[in-house]
């Protein structure tokens, strides 16, 4: 029986790691596929990256600067920074999904699941947000993640040790991103909560107690909505929905399904069998996915709507690390009712995750606008040599971090509020806009084109609507400018 039990967790550590394996050399394939920096915000990292290593401060000061760090020890060590950057991205998100494998493993007594979680991890198409955009984010993930298991072990064996190693870690998280802090109070309430729900000590009225505040939460974003006494925040209001609306959309649909699936099974199995989840860390941390996932991802009172800049869309990026942790938790309970169960449970999770693997890479990890990016690091020196001594250039988001870091040359997506003498937009020009003519600057062989700051507006208003349109949903940096088209 023990020669079994070796065998079978050789065989298992010898798959996992050659899925890993394929998974990280899959990141590196895309990561590489250029040699400019990916991410709509790339270049915001190698102007940090490359200040800090030049002249020992940060080029956009910060109180949570522990990633920027990292990635400037990379980059002394290879002597690239976009290199690093990316480097720096495959390996933190490695760290967080071993992370969530020894996380899963402490808290089920199982590495088959903690494999399980590692691959839901690696393999999700959500992840790409992560290695791509959000780096100082996916730090702080990481660190969360390992402060999590350093709390479990803490709870398991009570030493010291491991409540100082899980506080160090979450010290390190909070270096290194301003949610951090946010994350850890949902995830406090959530565990408490999940607590006097799963165990046997709390009377039933605390139960009912504790059961209706997560209620009241949960319908709280519409109370504030529709209250009329406080005038909220148009930030705020653009997050929460007077008119409740599915918590689903194209970019995660296969994680927030596979979550949804895990709170139905989780409501199921509290009402048939609560025993295998009470009394137990693996119910524990079960039960508090699933409260975080009632109260935020699959909330229909949250607008989901938003895209990644939105503080409810940017968390549902996060949805693959919940379904990565609580999809083989369910799958270890369950195995204690009925290890067919537990097959049958985990047969349904794969069409999830094959669609997951197969979604459409996020924008800026896609051929097209890379080779944007590569055109106008190309093109723009001769754009450059036509423009005054001291530019400043109005560029949409993400490209005025390429033009600082690359080229020296002023940028943001606004106007500047002091007058400048030398002000130019960097726009680009759709297959059926032309903008070429007087007050711009363009070179024969682009798309690109610098429109003077003075000419703009006269040129926005003899295009056409359409045309127009076109304008704007190709430069988003445009619509500062309001409505500028002759009607």
């Amino acid at each position: 029986m023990e020669l079994i039990v070796r065998r079978s967790s050789l065989l298992l550590v010898s798959l996992g790691g050659l899925l890993v394996c394929f998974a990280v050399w899959r990141d590196c394939h895309f990561l590489l596929q250029s040699s400019v920096a990916t991410g709509i915000d790339g270049y915001y990292y190698v102007l940090q990256v490359e200040t800090l290593r030049n002249q020992g401060h940060l080029f956009f000061p910060t109180h949570t600067p522990l990633v920027p760090w990292f990635l400037t020890a990379l980059s002394c060590l290879t002597r690239d920074t976009i290199l690093a950057i990316k480097i720096g991205a495959v390996v933190m998100h490695l760290l967080l999904a071993l992370g969530v494998m020894v996380l899963i493993n402490t808290i089920t007594r199982s590495a088959w699941f903690g494999v399980c979680g590692l691959l839901i991890a690696v393999f999700s198409g959500l992840h790409f947000f992560f290695i791509s955009e959000f780096l100082s984010q996916l730090g702080a993930l990481a660190l969360l993640v390992w402060a999590a298991w350093a709390a479990a072990e803490f709870a398991r064996k009570k030493k010291a040790g491991w409540l100082g190693l899980s506080l160090l870690f979450l010290l390190g998280a909070i270096f290194s991103h301003r949610s951090t802090m946010g994350l850890v109070v949902l995830n406090g309430f959530t565990v408490s909560a999940a607590y006097v729900l799963t165990t046997d000590r709390f009377s039933r009225r605390s139960k009912l107690l504790m059961f209706a505040i997560v209620l009241v939460l949960f319908g709280l974003p519409l109370a504030w909505e529709w209250q009329p006494l406080l005038a909220l925040p148009q930030l705020l209001k653009d997050e929460l929905l007077k008119i409740p609306r599915l918590p689903f959309r194209q970019v995660d649909l296969a994680e927030r399904w596979m979550l949804a699936s895990v709170t139905v099974i989780t409501i199921l199995v509290w009402f048939r069998c609560r025993e295998v989840l009470v009394n137990n860390a693996a119910g524990l941390s079960l039960v508090s996915m699933v409260l975080w996932s009632c109260l935020l991802t699959l909330n229909p009172f949250l607008n989901h709507q938003t895209g990644v800049v939105g503080i409810v869309g940017r968390l549902g990026i996060m949805t693959y690390l919940q379904a990565a942790i609580a999809a083989p938790i369910l799958l270890a309970l369950l195995f204690k009712v009925s290890g067919r169960m537990a097959f049958l449970t985990g047969l349904f999770f794969l069409p999830f995750l094959a669609l997951s693997y197969f979604a459409p890479l996020p924008l800026s990890l896609r051929k097209e606008y890379l080779q944007d990016r590569e055109s106008l690091i190309a093109e723009m020196p001769e754009l450059r040599a036509q423009l005054c001594e001291k530019p400043f250039i109005v560029a949409r988001h993400g490209d005025e971090f390429l033009l600082t870091a690359v080229f020296q040359i002023p940028s943001q997506q606004k106007p500047p509020v002091e007058q400048q003498q030398c002000v130019y937009w960097l726009i680009y020009q759709p297959p059926t806009v032309s903008l070429v003519g007087s007050g711009t600057i363009s070179t024969p062989n682009s798309h690109f084109i610098l429109v003077d700051d003075g000419h703009l507006k006269l040129i926005l208003a003899s295009q056409n609507a359409r045309q127009y349109r076109h304008l704007l949903a190709a430069n988003s940096h445009l619509r500062a400018l309001g409505e500028v088209r002759s009607r």
